[in-house]
């Protein structure tokens, strides 16, 4: 989400949670099997520390969807 208002966060969640298509100026959404994560940064998993970047994070087939 780029920025927006709060009842936009709260249909983006409801969009999250039902599934459905985040498809709006606002978000990015973008499929892959691998992310690369780079930067000067922390790392929480979580909520716990796990590292700092850079990090490479490989996902399986349809196991997961990441929102950052």
């Amino acid at each position: 989400m780029h920025g927006g208002k709060r009842s936009d966060l709260f249909r983006y969640v409801f969009e999250v949670i039902t599934g459905g298509r985040m498809n709006s100026e606002e978000t990015t959404c973008i499929k892959g099997k691998r992310i690369v994560v780079s930067g000067d940064a922390h790392i929480q998993i979580d909520g716990d520390y796990f590292g700092t970047t850079p990090a490479v994070i490989t996902f399986h087939e349809r196991a997961l969807r990441l929102i950052v």
